[in-house]
């Protein structure tokens, strides 16, 4: 590291020798120069400063890890790296977990970027900024770059150790990474203390030290109340009862065992009362760390929603009218991008003729890729009102959607003979392609009243559904059907920690 002498003249600084003599014309104002010398190298500064801080790309290698970055401060990718190296060390040798030989971070900054952070594959975690100021460290920012980091090596070591882990609620899933994060950013703080990240924050209080001031909030999220209980068994025996436990749960992995009868099965130090610890702990423990003994289903479990959803659709909000008949339910293929993602709203444009589909409304179904019945939503017959094509929005509490879905809009079963809708003139709205003229369904069957606009600019994600769930291709387009969907808040540990 170099120093410079800040008490030297600023001039000197600049290049500026005062042992020679200038040679000014008489008429200069030496004041006027100095000014002059002095604004030139503020003028310096200011363009050094700002090439140290412009973003760049590269990579920052370490033996555990690799950054390769991209619009990102260099400073920023090696410090990436060092906590992405600590902490896998720590993950391996302090509680024997399973992670890759080298973890490969793909990190970038980018506008148009949704903020996130998340395991691709076995190996490679991808992290994302859209705004320089999210690289800061948390009292400066609004993102939480060292806890994501750790957060996700513990969510992939976890994976990668004792599996799925299908018995093992989420909450208890959740909480056992966010227990290791917490120690992780202990040991960061200990071998790195303030240098861990470029401004110089101090983690010391990021670490245990949090999770104890969360766990003080009783009315606090599940996942914490479990990161509690881990913690718990770390004070009753040691870190090395972590190890072991998630050694058992590993053979629990690997041998295809019980779980729960192997965890019973481990040997624990003995209480005051000649009562094993461990035993004791497993007992208070059960109902949040095994799925069947949970006291919620998982289905029914509230889940809080990170406020920034997307929007799938195949249409660009024009489209013309099709009567849709009895026997033919429109569907719409959709697949997910990387991550858990909810349901919260569906959307399709059309309108609904109660003269003839009467008083029982259509049914939003939700089913995976292979037409397997997952869940159902009533159209609320306030949202089909109007004589009008639009927009129509179902709102749905929060529905986890498989990777490959479908939704398909189930008619009401009418006994109005066919012949009513035939022929029949549905309005558009204004963004319309063709005339509003509908056309005949390509499935015979009756009439319901609901007509459905169809999109000729997209092909290949729709398809007509009958009674028996046996579905064939829609050719004329893809049916304007929207799907609004959110992860859950503490799935982006990057915008988000308790």
């Amino acid at each position: 590291m170099q120093m410079t002498d800040t008490s030297s003249n600023q001039s000197e600084s600049c290049g500026y020798n005062h042992s020679k003599p200038l040679d000014l014309d008489a008429g200069m104002d030496m004041q006027l120069f100095r000014i002059s010398i002095a604004f030139l190298c503020l003028l310096a500064g200011i363009q050094t400063s700002a090439a140290q801080s412009k973003p760049t790309s590269g990579e920052a290698i370490r033996e555990r890890a690799i950054v390769r970055y991209k619009g990102i401060p260099q400073e920023n990718a090696e410090a990436m790296a060092n906590v992405a190296d600590t902490v896998s060390r720590f993950y391996r040798d302090e509680f024997g977990l399973r992670l890759p030989e080298r973890t490969i971070i793909r990190a970038e900054l980018a506008r148009n970027n949704r903020p996130g952070i998340l395991a691709q594959g076995r190996e490679e975690i991808s992290l994302q900024y859209n705004r320089s100021d999210q690289l800061k460290s948390p009292n400066k920012s609004s993102a939480y770059t060292v806890y994501a980091i750790a957060y996700e090596l513990a969510e992939m070591a976890r994976k990668q150790t004792i599996g799925d882990a299908k018995w093992m609620t989420s909450d208890a899933a959740d909480g056992l990474s966010y227990y290791l994060a917490s120690e992780a950013i202990d040991r960061l703080n200990f071998v790195y203390n303030r240098s861990l990240w470029p401004d110089a924050f101090d983690y010391g209080g990021e670490g245990i030290q949090r999770l104890e001031q969360a766990l003080r909030n009783r009315n606090g999220p599940d996942m914490v109340q479990a990161a509690g209980f881990w913690f718990d068994l770390a004070k009753l025996q040691g870190k090395s009862s972590i190890r072991g436990v998630l050694s058992a749960l590993t053979r629990v992995h690997d041998e295809k065992l019980d779980a729960s009868k192997v965890l019973r099965e481990l040997p624990g130090a003995q209480d005051a009362m000649g009562k094993s610890r461990l035993d004791r702990w497993l007992r208070k423990f059960e109902r949040t760390l095994f799925a069947d003994r949970q006291r919620k289903s998982p289905a029914n479990s509230k889940v809080t929603l990170a406020k920034d959803p997307i929007i799938l659709k195949y249409d660009d909000d024009r489209g013309s009218l099709v009567d849709v008949a009895s026997d033919a339910a429109p569907a719409v293929f959709f697949s997910l991008p990387a991550g858990k993602w909810y349901i919260t709203e569906v959307q399709f444009h059309g309108l609904f003729d109660a003269k003839v589909g009467g008083s029982v409304m259509p049914t939003l179904r939700l089913c995976d890729r292979d037409m397997k019945f997952i869940d159902n939503w009533p159209v609320p017959s306030g949202s089909l009102r109007g004589t009008s094509a639009r927009w129509r929005t179902v709102s749905v509490k929060p529905t986890l959607a498989p990777q490959e879905f479908v939704i398909l809009l189930q008619p009401a079963l009418t006994s109005v003979d066919n012949s009513a809708g035939s022929a029949s003139k549905g309005s558009q709205s204004g963004t319309s392609k063709e005339s509003s003229t509908s056309q005949p369904s390509d499935e015979a069957g009756r009439f319901t009243g609901l007509r459905i606009s169809v999109d000729d600019s997209s092909k290949g994600h729709s398809a007509l559904v009958n009674a028996g769930t046996s579905a064939r291709p829609f050719e004329r387009g893809d049916w304007m059907m929207r799907v609004k969907l959110d992860t859950a808040r503490n799935a982006n540990p990057l915008l988000w920690r308790p």
